[in-house]
Formats: structure tokens, sequence, C-alpha cells
């Protein structure tokens, strides 16, 4: 959960419960092992996945300047448009043509998930559970810790209950036999994107934003060049981008007058490396 507001905050802060920060965790204790099987999972991108944190002003803006009829980041320097392009770009995350919700919805959960969900005690499982799971388990490649890995994902990156846990609906259309790298995750980020600002209000102290936060912020700020600030282009923004990079962000932008004042750009596109360690090449934008 972010800051709380000050009236005269000319640029008020967010909640959320939507933080990155049991991602980036996870990437960090994951075996050599757990991570080829995140690759076969298809989410091998995530692997270079460093987004700790979230600054609270610049994610307000941008959530109050995302417009989910028309799937775009409204700004006065011009729009970002959400589509599954763009978030393959991103995450680089699965985008086949099998959805998710084109699955069967099971009226009984498979025999594999529910084993899965009876190894945490509680009804409410948070990201945090689910890393300290992966982190303590001996486990290596079982479907247990890809479930562990994906729910952390789906639940800090697509949507989370209003107590930042797992959604439950998801587990009604996954069996143990499924190939994860089969779904268009991309597609499941859209859907859920397009519903993130149902019952939030940017005023209302007592209603926190638990939709595709991280995603917003880093199309945003992958988008918008930011005078003044050395941003790396030769890596992903996922990986460029840190809680204190986007302070240092958050900053320049307030001092300079406002957020979205700059100029667009093309998403950045890496050629993905054998190893996790691409070639920097620091870029300053001065236009």
């Amino acid at each position: 959960m972010l800051r709380k507001r000050s009236k005269r905050d000319n640029w008020p802060g967010i909640r959320t419960r939507s933080s990155p920060i049991q991602l980036a965790r996870c990437i960090k204790v994951l075996s050599f092992e757990q991570r080829m099987a995140v690759k076969e999972m298809g989410f091998g991108r995530l692997l270079k996945f460093k987004v700790d944190g979230m600054l609270a002003k610049l994610a307000n803006y941008v959530v109050e300047r995302f417009n989910p009829s028309t799937m775009e980041i409204n700004l006065p320097c011009g729009n970002i448009k959400e589509n599954v392009e763009a978030i393959h770009k991103l995450l680089g995350i699965p985008r086949t043509d099998v959805h998710l919700s084109s699955l069967p919805n099971l009226a009984e959960k498979d025999e594999a998930i529910r084993r899965w969900k009876d190894r945490f005690p509680r009804r409410y499982v948070s990201p945090t559970r689910m890393v300290d799971m992966i982190e303590s388990s001996v486990e290596v490649d079982t479907f247990n810790f890809r479930m562990d890995f994906l729910m952390c994902f789906v639940t800090v990156m697509i949507d989370c209950h209003k107590q930042g846990c797992f959604r439950p609906w998801i587990l009604h259309h996954i069996t143990c036999e499924l190939d994860f790298a089969r779904i268009n995750w991309c597609q499941l980020v859209l859907e859920k994107l397009k519903k993130c600002k149902n019952g939030w209000k940017s005023n209302d102290l007592n209603r926190s934003f638990k939709g595709a936060l991280t995603v917003l912020i880093l199309l945003y700020v992958d988008s918008v060049r930011c005078r003044g600030m050395e941003v790396d282009y030769s890596i992903y923004p996922m990986t460029f981008w840190t809680k204190e990079k986007l302070k240092q962000r958050e900053k320049v932008e307030i001092s300079s007058g406002g957020f979205g004042s700059g100029k667009l750009k093309s998403f950045t596109v890496c050629k993905d490396k054998i190893d996790d360690e691409p070639t920097v090449q620091v870029c300053k934008d001065n236009i």
C-alpha cells in the first residue's frame, strides 16, 4: 500500500494492492532448475524483472489517465495504446491463440489444483506466501512450483483480490495437464485492464487500485521520454526501471512542471540474448 494523500498535494498518491515487490523477490530466489522451468512455461523474459516498487504520485497520474474504453493512456503529449502487441513487447509472455477464458470452467477444481491450494492453510493466499513457499521448498520443477510462480505473476501483474491475494476464479480453468506456454497471457492482461478501474476513484482513500499497475507504469515510462534523466533503451524496461529509478523519474517530471509532458517514443524492443547481461548503451533524453 502506498502513501496517504494530502489535500494540499497537487500530485496525490495512489493506494494499491498491486505492488511488484514480491515478483521481483521471487525472481531473485529462483534456483537454476526453477529458472529453466519458468522458461519452459513461456515466461523466460520475466527472469529479467527488477521492478521492486512503485511511486505513488506517478502511479496515480497514469491510472487516472488510463481510459479502459479506448484502452489508451491519454497524455498531453499523445496517447499510448494498450494491445496484445504492446504487452508482449513489454513482458515477453505468451500471446498464442488459446485464451484462458475459452478453456472449460470446471465446477470442481482439478485434483492437482486442490492439492496445490491445500499447501496454504488460509483461504486468501498472498504473493508473499507463494514466494515464501518457493524459497523454502525443496521442490525444483513440479506442478506446485509452476503454480506458485504463475499465481504470483497473475496476482501481482494482472489482477488481485481487494486484500492483495489471488482471485480463485482462475483455478477453475487450470488442470495439471495444461501447458502454460500455450495460453495467451497477454490477452488476459488486456481483459483485466478493461475492468481495472471499476469501482476505483482517485480521491477515495477507502478504495485501493487492484489492477495491472506495473504494466501501466512500465508502458508509460518506456513510451514517454523524460528530459534530464539517463535511460538505457538497450535493455528491457522491466530490467532498467527499479523503484529507485522510478523515484528519480517522478522527481524529475514533477520539478519540470508535471507528468506527461515529454515526447512519445516507440516501445523499446530488445533482442533476447543467451546471457542475462545485455550490452549497456545509455542515452540521455535532451529533446
